[in-house]
């Protein structure tokens, strides 16, 4: 089985039509043989109101009191976002989608939140 994972970062999937683009380049993957998984970053630059830089402003920015756990909750809401708002569109055009985030997808991480390191995979 061919296998391939395509990255969107957060203006390749910043509104409908970008995301369509996306959606064209994992159609192709999908019509050459390959079985697909899609990673994104969360929806746009700083000012959209999912995006990385958004949510950190909620809180202060780089002078939050928030620690790393913390902070990677916070930013991981925006990529949740994403990976739903994908997925949704995948389906409405017919591809079998299932949204998953990384411990839905058995990766386990250390603690060493902002740097995190994958200790384990479970398929």
């Amino acid at each position: 089985m061919k296998v391939i994972v395509d990255k969107f970062g957060g203006t390749s999937v910043q509104d409908e039509e970008a995301r369509k683009k996306a959606m064209v380049h994992v159609a192709h993957a999908v019509s050459e043989g390959y079985k697909v998984a899609v990673v994104v970053s969360a929806i746009g630059r700083n000012g959209a109101p999912y995006a990385t830089d958004s949510l950190l402003n909620l809180v202060g920015g780089e002078k939050t009191a928030l620690n790393g756990r913390e902070l990677d909750m916070l930013v991981s809401v925006g990529e949740v976002i994403s990976t739903a708002v994908f997925t949704q569109m995948l389906k409405q055009n017919g591809y079998k989608a299932t949204a998953l985030t990384g411990p839905d997808a058995g990766f386990r991480t250390n603690n060493d939140y902002q740097n995190a390191k994958v200790i384990d995979v479970q398929t």
